[in-house]
């Protein structure tokens, strides 16, 4: 049996969704493109940043907090990393498989560190602390981005040594890992969960409906209905 492979096809991520409210078109989604636009976006991330703390003009609000001139950027490039992390961590939580398992605990650790890179990026930092200090007349809207640009990386450990920056490290590298298994417990057990009503008095002002599943579901898990 031959099997034609779709070699025009283009990850969903990479594009723009072009759908109602510019929602995830789930209907085009596979498994193999989470990764590879999370891959891809980490990539396009430390592109930004490199651009930004390479940049020889004295930072600015405009050229290190909002990066207004870069056209790239109007096009949704640098978003790519959030707007697949969103899609894919909400059905993470929401309605998991073994696959979707699988890939998180493979990409948990990949993205903690890449969040770290940035975070603890010394040049980055500096180029931010100086525009907190010396920036032109913001807006309420711009200060309060500035603002809560500076204090995100303060609060991320921007502030810290380097020994305590490495030990920030294991630390949220240790607490990814361990909170995503336990959400993945949770849900799992979630799933698992059956409540077992055999007295009618507890059903009532449940629609028939409703009853009629129950009873179908109980019947079907040979249980008593």
């Amino acid at each position: 049996m031959i099997m034609s492979i779709d070699k025009e096809r283009k990850n969903p991520f990479f594009e723009p969704y072009a759908t109602p409210h510019d929602t995830a078109p789930f209907d085009r989604i596979r498994m193999e493109d989470y990764e590879e636009a999370m891959l891809e976006g980490i990539r396009r991330d430390d592109e930004q940043t490199e651009k930004i703390i390479n940049n020889p003009e004295k930072p600015t609000f405009d050229n290190t907090i909002i990066n207004v001139d870069d056209e790239k950027d109007g096009e949704g490039y640098y978003d790519l990393l959030s707007r697949v992390s969103t899609v894919f961590f909400n059905l993470l939580s929401a309605e998991t498989n073994d696959e979707m398992d699988a890939l998180a605990q493979k990409m948990s650790p990949i993205l903690t560190k890449h969040a770290n890179d940035i975070r603890l990026n010394e040049r980055l930092f500096e180029r931010i602390k100086y525009v907190h200090r010396h920036h032109r007349k913001l807006t309420p809207e711009e200060k309060m981005l500035l603002d809560n640009c500076y204090d995100g990386f303060v609060r991320s450990g921007a502030l810290l040594d380097a020994a305590g920056k490495e030990r920030l490290r294991q630390l949220t590298e240790e607490a990814a890992m361990l909170g995503l298994q336990f959400s993945q417990n949770l849900l799992k057990e979630n799933k698992a969960f059956t409540l077992h009503i055999t007295d009618e008095s507890q059903l009532e002002g449940l629609p028939d409906t409703a009853r009629e599943a129950a009873a179908l579901a109980a019947k079907e898990q040979e249980k008593e209905s």
